[in-house]
This record gives C-alpha cells, sequence and structure tokens, in this order.
C-alpha cells in the first residue's frame, strides 16, 4: 500500500473507531483533539522539513495516538500502539515502519524522553494546545472530562495554579516548536497569570 493509501486508510479507520467506540464523556481526548493532532503534525513537519516518509511515520501515529482510550484511560498508550499494530499488520506495513510508528505513539507519555525527530515532532504536535488562542477552551475541556472520568474536582485557583506549573515545566522539543510555538505558549502562559490574579483579587 503506497504512502497516501494507507493514510487514507489510517484516518478512515481512526474516525469510524471513536465514531462507534469512543466514551461520549471523553470531551478532550476524542476525534477534534486528535485532528488538531494531525493538523499539527503536517505543520511541525513541514516546518522541520521532513522526509515524506518520516511525515508518513508522524501522521499514522498522530492518527492512532489516543485510540487506546476505547479501551481504558490510564495506560491508555499502551492500546493504542496495540491497535495501530494490528491496522498495520494487516495493511502490509513493514515491520521496521510499523516499530516507528509504535515508538512515536510511546514517546506521548509525558514521563518519556522524546529521542528521534519523528517522536519529537509528534510530542509536539499532542501538546500544541499549549501554544493555541484557544487554549483556554481546551483547558476547560480537559478539566470537565477529568471531572467525570477520574472524579478530579478541584478549586478555579488550584486548577490555575496546576496549569501554571505545567505550562512553567513544559519545554517543546523541535527547533520549530522552540521557534514558533513557545511564543503562543508564553503568551498563554501570562494570561494564566492574569487569570489566577483576577482570582485572588475577587476573593479579596
Amino acid at each position: 500500500m503506497s504512502g497516501s493509501n494507507i493514510l487514507v486508510s489510517a484516518e478512515s479507520y481512526v474516525r469510524q473507531l471513536f465514531s462507534k467506540q469512543l466514551p461520549d464523556k471523553l470531551c478532550f481526548h476524542n476525534l477534534a483533539h486528535t485532528e488538531m493532532v494531525v493538523k499539527a503534525s503536517k505543520e511541525i513537519s513541514q516546518g522541520m522539513q521532513l522526509t515524506n516518509e518520516e511525515r508518513e511515520i508522524i501522521l499514522i501515529a498522530a492518527w492512532f495516538h489516543d485510540t487506546g482510550y476505547i479501551r481504558t484511560y490510564a495506560g491508555h498508550e499502551e492500546e493504542s500502539k496495540n491497535i495501530a499494530r494490528e491496522f498495520l499488520q494487516k495493511n502490509q506495513y513493514t515491520p521496521l515502519k510499523i516499530s516507528k510508528v509504535l515508538t512515536c505513539i510511546a514517546a506521548t507519555q509525558l514521563e518519556k524522553a522524546p529521542k528521534e525527530i519523528s517522536e519529537k515532532v509528534l510530542r509536539d504536535a499532542d501538546l500544541y494546545h499549549l501554544s493555541s488562542s484557544n487554549y483556554f477552551k481546551w483547558l476547560g475541556l480537559l478539566r470537565k472530562e477529568w471531572e467525570t472520568v477520574l472524579d478530579s474536582k478541584v478549586s478555579d485557583d488550584q486548577w490555575h495554579l496546576q496549569n501554571l506549573d505545567f505550562l512553567h515545566q513544559h519545554n517543546y522539543c523541535t527547533a520549530y516548536g522552540q521557534k514558533k510555538l513557545e511564543k503562543g505558549k508564553q503568551a498563554n502562559l501570562k494570561k494564566n497569570i492574569q487569570a489566577l490574579e483576577g482570582y485572588y483579587h475577587d476573593a479579596q
């Protein structure tokens, strides 16, 4: 199967999978998030001037990186890898390329340090929303999802503090991310500080 065909098949497969099997309560980790990650992967790959084969690996991984949520919430990455492996083997994708796709998916785990450029691109794409003008919209969806799925309820000030801490600790992995995405992230960091300051001001 050619590169363009495998990508079309991967997209179609994941769209159907999410449509039929993804729980409704997942309002952040859903098709909209995956579409954003795919779009971001294309943007970063182009900015990094990657080869067509590298882009193909990254985009397949982008489509599949959250499919494991149809089976489990915690540790979904392993299930995502299993689903991707099953699909790619059925489509006669080469073992070497399958391995690269699975390594990319694994790199979306925050505790792992991405090594290859393809892993770094997907990691940056997965956290593209940190730099987005819709940052607070995405945050609201994530908060709602955690409240529903994990029964994790925190106060507004705790929520802003958690996200501020995450923004401070986060670093984009690719040169493109560091040059282009970091600006948006820093703007959102300032907005988060302002929101926190506003909360404390109102509470006084």
